[in-house]
């Protein structure tokens, strides 16, 4: 990964150890150069005062306190994404699984701090005691769930979790500072005993914990086996994501054709939050057939598509995907701070000084412009325009600032 310091080194082109980086620094000035002039024939005199709507200052909101760390769900009080409610395929796929003996899980498929927990399926199966007399549905035994880092000190709690089954129960609970290493359930038919027998799946990209029952009170009435089938109870670990309203959009160009003013080569939605010193983006289209990258080497848009390189995704006349979104941990200080960086040698492994940054220069040819999120992107190859007559206005005056 290159760091944004290495990556603002070479946007300042003051790298020149190798030969490659010098032949890349040149391609880089020379493709600035031909889109600066291109741009500048097509549409005439730039206004010097235009911005290309980068003056727009980045909303500063205040964070909404949780006062309790987990919480039932409430769309009016937390701002994440409510998880989906259970289907009756995903039930039937989650109880295959977890119908059969399985190995106990000691270790968490995932790791994450901030989820909800959401109720899958209350069990039915009858578990006798080592009298031979008594039995209990383990399910109705475990009304308490428990999420810890793995070292059975944390006990993060649920209290009245497991009262049905997803169809006549709505159970969903936000966890904020917890853990996903381990999980358990309190038995109360055994005087509260903590029991950490969890069993962890993945299942089409989801994640499930299912609990196997078991009881070890003093007496033979108090006292079930395991029988390592982890279906007495099973929940859903979701991922909270934030609710992000986007504040912005970004249209660029990449400077592959310097003659092509579409502005689609990678088009994305931004929020930055300083409160949470976090930047959000929801990719939405990917026109160009270079490597473009968004905030850092992390995030190449192609990827993130899962496609390669010189396959264009949502420019109407192309391939469709969903749009992605993923989180910078840094709050810029403004929308034109947040680094777009092409690699014009795709033969060229990642390296100093084969990085151009795009930019949007106050009164110069513009590489990448802000507007607001309805505006709706020009088809491949399709002038700006063509699409939009009045940009030919903005260009010479930024009073023109709802173009489209």
């Amino acid at each position: 990964m290159i760091g944004i310091a290495a990556v603002a080194m070479t946007a300042a082109f003051t790298s020149c150890s190798k030969n490659n980086d010098i032949e890349q620094i040149s391609k880089g000035q020379e493709a600035e150069a031909s889109f600066k002039a291109n741009f500048e024939k097509r549409y005439g005199q730039i206004d010097p005062q235009n911005d290309w709507g980068f003056g727009k200052t980045a909303s500063v909101r205040t964070r909404t306190a949780n006062p309790n760390g987990n919480q039932w769900y409430a769309s009016n009080q937390l701002n994440y994404v409510e998880p989906a409610p259970i289907g009756d395929a995903e039930l039937e796929k989650v109880l295959t699984v977890f119908n059969q003996k399985g190995a106990e899980s000691y270790e968490s498929l995932i790791d994450w701090s901030t989820f909800f927990v959401q109720q899958v399926y209350k069990g039915v199966a009858v578990h006798p005691a080592k009298d031979g007399l008594n039995s209990y549905i383990g399910s109705n035994q475990m009304n308490w769930l428990f999420a810890d880092d793995g070292t059975h000190t944390m006990n993060d709690h649920i209290n009245n979790f497991n009262a049905g089954d997803n169809k006549d129960y709505n159970g969903i609970m936000l966890m904020e500072k917890s853990s996903t290493k381990a999980f358990g359930y309190n038995c109360s038919s055994d005087n509260g005993r903590l029991f950490y027998n969890f069993r962890m799946e993945e299942i089409d990209g989801n994640y499930y914990v299912g609990f196997d029952f078991e009881a070890a009170g003093q007496n033979l009435n108090e006292q079930v086996e395991r029988d390592y089938i982890y279906n007495d109870w099973i929940v859903k670990i979701v991922p909270a994501r934030p609710n992000i309203t986007y504040e912005a959009r970004i249209i660029c160009e990449d400077l592959g054709a310097t003659d092509d003013f579409d502005f689609n080569d990678v088009v994305f939605d931004v929020k930055i939050d300083k409160n949470k010193n976090k930047t959000y983006i929801k990719l939405l289209a990917a026109g160009g057939t270079i490597p473009l990258y968004i905030g850092d080497t992390d995030h190449e848009v192609h990827d993130l598509f899962g496609v390669d390189t010189g396959v264009m995704v949502n420019t109407y006349n192309t391939g469709e995907k969903a749009p992605v979104e993923f989180e910078l941990n840094r709050a810029y200080e403004n929308y034109n701070a947040i680094p777009v960086m092409i690699n014009l040698d795709e033969a060229t492994a990642l390296g100093e000084g084969n990085l151009t940054v795009l930019k949007a220069e106050m009164g110069a040819a513009p590489q990448k412009i802000l507007v607001d999120t309805d505006y709706v992107w020009c088809g491949e190859r399709l002038q700006i325009e063509t699409v939009y007559p009045n940009f030919i206005q903005y260009v010479s005056s930024h009073n023109y600032s709802r173009w489209w």
